[in-house]
């Protein structure tokens, strides 16, 4: 597959908001061929519950524009250690949580090592203490714990619980909105992105016209 057909299919993804998997998009040679794996996409879509594509693309997306990680880097089977080494975790991780989800929950967000955290939770329990024995000191302890609390965060480096895998973050990504297209409306909107992508006059693009022998695509 040449790079003018990778930029193509990237195109659709964006439009249409759906995972284009690759064994079946490069097997479409014309626009009536891919037309119809979008709709039948699509027509899936609308009937699961789950909308696993649509999520999963969405994932993906900002990945790729917000992240800058290669396309070819991410599969939904891949650890979320793979995507985000531990020594920069803290910030992306916080982007890739605020694009996916309405309102971060916190279950969601990174955990600090159980070092930390312990240390963490003593200033506290001592500040709680200090209560009963010298107001200003429990103040001045529960400032330093708020104090660690915000100046330690990038160091939260843990996955929470139950998401290991890039496909796990599918069930805290939003519920994509209803896609109602006809196959009419596709195939004129492949036909448009593919005369604005490759160059070509629209009404030299026909249903059945093969990309490359037809159309030139590399």
């Amino acid at each position: 597959m040449g790079l003018d057909s990778v930029e193509l299919v990237m195109d659709f993804e964006d439009h249409f908001k759906i995972l284009l998997p690759d064994e079946e998009v490069f097997k479409c040679l014309t626009p009536g061929m891919v037309t119809d794996l979008i709709y039948s996409i699509l027509q899936k879509i609308e009937k699961d519950k789950c909308q696993t594509q649509v999520a999963f693309y969405k994932i993906r997306k900002v990945l790729t524009d917000k992240l800058k990680i290669p396309r070819a880097n991410i599969k939904s089977s891949m650890r979320l250690e793979q995507l985000f080494p531990k020594k920069n975790r803290y910030h992306p991780w916080n982007v890739l949580l605020s694009e996916i989800t309405f309102h971060p929950d916190l279950r969601h967000r990174l955990l600090f090592p159980r070092d930390i955290e312990y240390s963490l939770s003593a200033i506290l329990f001592i500040s709680v203490i200090a209560i009963f024995i010298n107001t200003i000191l429990a103040f001045l302890l529960f400032f330093l714990y708020l104090l660690l609390l915000y100046f330690l965060s990038p160091m939260r480096t843990v996955f929470p619980a139950g998401l290991i895998f890039l496909n796990d973050l599918i069930e805290i990504s939003n519920c994509p909105t209803k896609i109602d297209y006809s196959r009419e409306q596709i195939l004129a909107i492949v036909i448009d992105i593919s005369a604005e992508k490759m160059q070509i006059e629209r009404n030299l693009i026909k249903e059945d016209s093969n990309y490359v022998k037809d159309l030139g695509l590399n």
